[in-house]
């Protein structure tokens, strides 16, 4: 039977190896080959998503064009924990010609805020967006953990063109 101090121990052992894992370096950055059209009632959703190199969190994007109602356009990224380091991060796209494009607030926080997932609900940052990203070869970062849209340039071309044209017949936009 396992005494306070043995859990305490125990405890303190799997903090240092989690210490550790983070002191060893960035994790490899993901590879994502497949865009996805998804089924969802009255909105156009094109996403793609795959794990982070250790397993532990996924990583991707959303774009959601409402096809009626109310809804509100939306591009949602999720891109792992925050920084144990605190340091800043910001939602960039770095195209495949090494051009950057930034979204949104840069933002300082641990591990204890939970996840970096930025929103975007502005039109116009949709758009930017969606033109920046969804091109193969793409690099969606914050400066802490990043993933490659490797996916067909048919796929994203179709993905891009699709989600352009929804936002240009939504109304509000």
């Amino acid at each position: 039977m396992a005494t306070p101090l043995m859990k305490a121990i125990a405890a303190l052992a799997a903090l240092a190896l989690v210490g550790e894992a983070y002191a060893a370096g960035p994790l490899p950055t993901p590879v994502l080959d497949r865009i996805v059209q998804l089924e969802a009632p009255h909105a156009l959703v094109y996403a793609m998503r795959g794990m982070l190199g250790d397993g532990s969190t996924y990583v991707g994007f959303a774009v959601v064009c409402p096809t009626r109602g109310r809804d509100r356009i939306v591009v949602e990224v999720h891109l792992g924990g925050c920084p144990h380091d605190r340091r800043p991060v910001q939602l960039a796209v770095r195209r495949a010609d090494g051009a950057v494009e930034r979204f949104g607030p840069v933002l300082t926080a641990g591990p204890e805020s939970g996840f970096h997932s930025p929103q975007l609900t502005d039109p116009r940052e949709a758009e930017r967006f969606a033109k920046a990203a969804l091109r193969p070869g793409s690099l969606i970062s914050n400066g802490y953990n990043s993933f490659w849209n490797r996916a067909s340039e048919t796929r994203n071309r179709e993905a891009r063109e699709t989600f352009l044209a929804c936002l240009r017949t939504t109304p509000g936009t």
